[in-house]
């Protein structure tokens, strides 16, 4: 029995640089890249790239704060009486 599709295996590829490991930045690294159009595999260091990843997501993350006034649960109750207004 076969697969139904090739399997293909791309040797330029940057694996993981740190010792914890860092896979769900380079998600996030091929990502940008994909949405950018840019090519996946640049010839790099893989932890500088990493790096310089894991400081542009902090920034997003903070620039991205809530409001100190932000309600989760009267947000969220929006949010489903909007979607139960659709479904009608």
């Amino acid at each position: 029995m076969s697969w139904p599709f090739k399997v293909l295996y791309p040797n330029l590829v940057p694996q993981q640089s740190e010792k914890l490991g860092d896979c769900g930045v380079w998600v996030c690294i091929f990502m940008e890249r994909f949405i950018n159009k840019q090519p996946i595999y640049q010839q790099e260091d893989t932890a500088t790239a990493a790096y310089q990843m894991r400081q542009r997501l902090e920034i997003m993350f903070y620039d991205s704060l809530l409001p100190e006034n932000f309600d989760l649960v009267t947000t969220c109750q929006t949010f489903e009486n909007d979607l139960d207004e659709q479904v009608v």
